[in-house]
């Protein structure tokens, strides 16, 4: 009798070398059961920015990343609501769950 692989998010993250926390939670907001979230690993792999310890600092490291704010003084750097970014600028084309950063795709 032949017996049928369980399928779950871990396992499929185990095969494609995924972070195991962050692509249970991708597949879980899409709402995509364990039977079918293979089919999600690309778009887990596009969409998935990064850990970060909130959306204030992905928010900073985003704009120092795109934008040269190297010649900006840093007085002014630390005076900027990074917070505020997030919520007024990046929030649309991102969304975190439980510290992960995601695209919008």
């Amino acid at each position: 009798m032949e017996t049928k692989e369980i399928t779950s998010y871990e396992s499929v993250a185990s095969e494609y070398c995924l972070h195991e926390e962050a692509f249970t939670l991708f597949c879980e907001n899409q709402h995509v059961s364990p039977e079918n979230c293979k089919d999600m690993v690309n778009s887990f792999i596009e969409a998935l920015v990064g850990d970060y310890f909130n959306k204030a600092d992905f928010a900073m490291e985003y704009y120092f990343e795109t934008i040269d704010l190297t010649g900006i003084p840093e007085v002014i750097v630390d005076a900027i609501d990074w917070d505020y970014v997030w919520e007024t600028e990046l929030r649309h084309d991102f969304y975190e769950i439980d510290g992960f950063i995601f695209k919008n795709i």
